[in-house]
């Protein structure tokens, strides 16, 4: 069954879980249709990836990292360019702004995600399998915390160990921007939710995308169906002579 339409262009070829997935813009109408107001966030995450996939519903099952990328390909696609984030730096308290790259974020993200890792620690080995949408869900909707023995750690687990080699062989769930402070010129390094940034730049562009429908059927009684079926050119310039501008 095909989620999204097919006439909707392509954003991105990704591969989740060793299959290849097109994402197909989401287009205004699936756009709308997301909630985001959902409190268990992996879900919004889920939804918003499965409105533009073009295979059954799956994201659930995807390694975190290819979540994310997923997620990025899409906000990127609706808010083009890269975004600033401000930050403040540790050692002078100074306020600066970080460009965050979306396309290199993309391309550290892109490679091949694993299944599972060997953990070596000072009590030995053990494997562990990588989560999963499904289990940041689940973890989220009971509120649990996030459990190692949930991915087949022993009872007696190197945590640190642990945790060191999920980062690394799932690069996008703990990322950080790196830069300099231009004011004391310190190394900050500052930790960044990717999937919580493109989830707001989404909800704003769907908060952007109400108001234009609302001002527009007001002024020229059209209803949703027919403002959504306007090119987005020509749905600005009415947008503008209503407004004013």
């Amino acid at each position: 069954m095909t989620h999204t339409r097919t006439d909707s262009p392509t954003v991105a070829q990704i591969h989740a879980a060793g299959v290849p997935v097109t994402l197909r813009a989401l287009g205004d109408d699936r756009l709308l249709d997301v909630d985001f107001a959902d409190p268990v966030r992996p879900n919004v995450v889920t939804a918003v990836i499965d409105a533009s996939a073009d295979t059954a519903p799956v994201a659930a099952s995807w390694a975190l990292t290819t979540r994310v990328v997923a997620l990025l390909h899409l906000w990127h696609d609706a808010v083009p360019g890269d975004p600033e984030l401000w930050v403040q730096c540790r050692q002078c308290e100074a306020e600066m702004g970080i460009v965050l790259p979306i396309g290199d974020v993309i391309a550290t993200g892109s490679g091949t995600i694993p299944d599972s890792v060997v953990v070596e620690s000072a009590s030995g080995s053990f494997k562990l399998r990588l989560p999963k949408g499904a289990d940041l869900a689940e973890w989220a909707a009971t509120g649990s915390p996030p459990s190692l023995s949930d991915l087949g750690a022993p009872v007696d687990a190197d945590v640190t160990a642990a945790d060191a080699a999920l980062a690394s062989a799932d690069p996008l769930v703990d990322f950080e921007l790196e830069a300099g402070c231009p004011e004391c010129g310190a190394a900050v390094s500052a930790p960044v939710d990717l999937e919580d940034v493109a989830l707001r730049g989404l909800e704003r562009a769907q908060g952007d995308l109400v108001r234009s429908v609302h001002t527009l059927a007001a002024a020229y009684s059209w209803d949703e169906a027919t403002v959504l079926s306007l090119p987005p050119v020509r749905r600005r310039r009415y947008l503008e002579l209503v407004e004013g501008r």
